[in-house]
């Protein structure tokens, strides 16, 4: 009777051993090493001529720091509303001049590269006035956009020319 308790035992081990999902790793080979090294034409990652493409895991602020710095110069005047260096947006609260109380501006900068060009900074001012008691928006000014792009561009640069 214990041989076939021991019996029926070991074959139990024995079929849970062969029914488990278990990985094997084996060591590569030579060849599979120098593919490697060497990289493939056509692979799971696209071309690769040279080895292993790297996978780059940014962290951090991905937009042009001189340009955020003078965006942030520009908007300093102004209530800041939401300031996001992550995704390189400025956003100001109204704002009223004081020449002119009838009329408020809101600015919305963006800074949507991480090189020092000019057509990284995108620029909007929103202008409402005060018609029959009530604030109403107002055709945006495009002089006044180019102005505040420029006054950005200009100020990244010397920024940058003072840190080289």
């Amino acid at each position: 009777m214990k041989k076939y308790i021991l019996i029926a035992c070991l074959a139990l081990v024995m079929s849970s051993c062969e029914s488990g999902n278990v990985k094997h790793s084996y060591p590569k080979t030579a060849q599979e090493k120098r593919e490697e090294e060497m990289g493939r034409i056509l692979g799971d990652e696209g071309v690769v001529l040279a080895g292993k493409k790297r996978k780059v895991e940014s962290v951090g602020i991905t937009v042009n720091s001189y340009l955020w710095r003078a965006a942030l110069e520009a908007a300093s005047e102004l209530p800041i509303q939401i300031v996001d260096p992550f995704s390189g947006v400025i956003t100001t609260d109204w704002y009223q001049v004081t020449l002119n109380d009838n009329e408020r501006f809101k600015l919305s900068i963006v800074i949507t590269s991480d090189v020092l060009r000019a057509d990284a900074v995108k620029v909007n001012v929103f202008k409402q006035y005060i018609l029959k008691g009530q604030w109403t928006d107002a055709p945006s000014n495009k002089a006044m956009v180019r102005e505040i792009e420029d006054r950005i561009l200009t100020r990244a640069r010397q920024l940058k020319i003072t840190s080289e």
